[in-house]
């Protein structure tokens, strides 16, 4: 009876183990299954994660460099919109560009013409004899020769001009018969010289006679304003 009874206790250990067992086994499969769900899910989740991560990246980005190639260069050109329409006009006007003149013979420092040049001796007699050798700014050729010093440009030749040139006046002469030398404007000259006249200048030589049979007209001369008046 005894060992009937440990049979049976044994059978129903089997059985218990057996269960068990199975049990064991399909629940291990369930939290295989379970895990490998939730690692399908969690890699899923992390590919929805990272996929709108990187999109919000590019998106980001691309909208860094609209902001790059659009603003930038509308702020930009506004700047220099602001700066050269407004302040840069105004210092040209003010610093670069000198006012206009009404009139078109006015002369200015730099002003160049060109046109022809003739001469009268520094023995030019006039009516007046106390005057005579005398220019208009009071210097006396007789006595200091054809030539004038000036302390900023030194030696200088002596010219006679209308009342566009002031007295002083220094000007560059590019002759093509005696080449480049500065001249001072001291005299004023006759009616037939001057701007829109036959001759723009009248420069003073040795004599009456060189002027008249030696210098004679020179043509195409450049003159430049250095200087006018003292």
């Amino acid at each position: 009876m005894k060992k009937i009874i440990n049979i049976t206790n044994i059978f129903l250990f089997l059985i218990i183990v057996s269960l068990i067992y199975h049990i064991g086994r399909q629940t291990n499969n369930t939290y295989k299954a379970v895990i490998t769900n939730d690692l399908k899910s969690i890699n899923t989740t992390k590919l929805n994660v990272v996929t709108p991560t990187n999109k919000g990246t590019e998106k980001e980005t691309s909208d860094k460099e609209e902001v790059k190639t659009d603003d930038s260069p509308k702020i930009e050109i506004n700047t220099k919109k602001e700066v050269t329409t407004d302040n840069s006009k105004e210092i040209v006007q003010k610093n670069v560009i000198p006012k206009t003149s009404e009139n078109d013979n006015e002369i200015r420092v730099g002003t160049v013409l060109t046109g022809n040049m003739t001469a009268y001796g520094r023995d030019c007699c006039s009516s007046d004899v106390e005057q005579q050798g005398k220019t208009s700014s009071g210097y006396n050729l007789r006595i200091n020769g054809k030539t004038y010093h000036d302390k900023q440009y030194g030696e200088l030749r002596i010219l006679a001009s209308d009342k566009s040139f002031p007295l002083y006046s220094v000007i560059k002469i590019t002759d093509p018969k005696d080449g480049i030398y500065n001249a001072i404007v001291l005299d004023r000259a006759g009616s037939n010289i001057g701007i829109n006249k036959k001759y723009l200048f009248d420069l003073v030589v040795e004599s009456q006679e060189y002027a008249r049979l030696s210098y004679g007209i020179h043509s195409n001369v450049k003159f430049e304003v250095l200087r006018l008046g003292k």
